[in-house]
């Protein structure tokens, strides 16, 4: 059952990464991302932080679970995502969900405030080694003014 519900979770969520992204009006505009939260304190601090990011604004960030007894369910836990005022890269935050069928899941952000207004996320969230995630997907920006690549490497 458990192995079930594992390939379920990954069908899922690579079926919503591609959804999100045939889509024509993401098609032009999202970009890839990998990164990598640890979260090796998350029963306690409800929070994980990024520790590597092909999106450099992401880096540093911490990635709040506001009800760790939602992971599972419908419709998830909610998120928020807060970026460090780091290398003047004005900090930032987004609101998301995140739904895991362990050990992995999917994880969705829209709108923001800072260097995340306009931000949108959809991520496939895997296992490198216990207590470190790793976050694969698309980003994009609905802000439309030609400012979403000034924090990528």
């Amino acid at each position: 059952m458990r192995s079930l519900r594992h390939i379920f979770a990954v069908a899922a969520a690579v079926a919503l990464l591609t959804f999100a992204a045939s889509s024509s009006a993401l098609a032009t505009n999202a970009k890839s991302i990998y990164a990598e939260k640890e979260c090796s304190g998350l029963m306690a601090t409800h929070s994980c932080i990024v520790t590597i990011s092909t999106f450099r604004t992401l880096r540093g960030a911490d990635w709040h679970y506001q009800d760790l007894s939602r992971l599972a369910l419908e419709p998830g836990s909610p998120m928020l995502l807060t970026t460090a005022d780091t290398n003047g890269i004005r900090a930032g935050t987004a609101t998301g969900v995140c739904h895991f069928v362990a050990p992995v899941g999917h994880c969705e952000w829209s709108g923001g405030t800072g260097s995340l207004r306009g931000f949108h996320a959809n991520f496939a969230v895997g296992v490198v080694r216990p207590g470190l995630l790793s976050l694969t997907g698309t980003y994009w920006f609905d802000r439309g003014n030609g400012d979403d690549d000034e924090d990528e490497d």
